[in-house]
């Protein structure tokens, strides 16, 4: 994870549980921009042109690279060990043993 402090504007990364500063410094220009150096690109997958997610959080801002297409990333993050369909049906065919096992106590 990439940290940018906005206090001294000093890129960080976090690397097994220490502190390394990567880059003294960076620059931002009079739009508000900012370059991450080609090393750290590279390394975090930021490609350019690309999306990146920025997060403030404790006072500091965090860029993170965005998820290319944020509906495939998350395909699969629910899967279960058996389809939907055949959940459902298991369930309707218990659902229909404990009917038949209730109308044989009816008399």
């Amino acid at each position: 994870m990439l940290y940018l402090f906005s206090g001294c504007f000093t890129i960080i990364i976090m690397v097994k549980q220490r502190w390394d500063i990567a880059m003294p410094m960076v620059k931002i220009s009079a739009k508000g921009q900012l370059v991450i150096p080609a090393l750290l690109r590279r390394k975090y997958g930021l490609q350019a042109p690309g999306r990146a997610l920025i997060i403030e959080k404790e006072g500091q801002i965090i860029i993170t690279p965005a998820p290319s297409d944020p509906v495939i990333e998350a395909r699969g993050m629910l899967k279960g060990k058996r389809s939907l369909t055949s959940t459902y049906a298991s369930y309707k065919q218990e659902e229909r043993r404990l009917e038949e096992k209730h109308e044989q106590r009816l008399p």
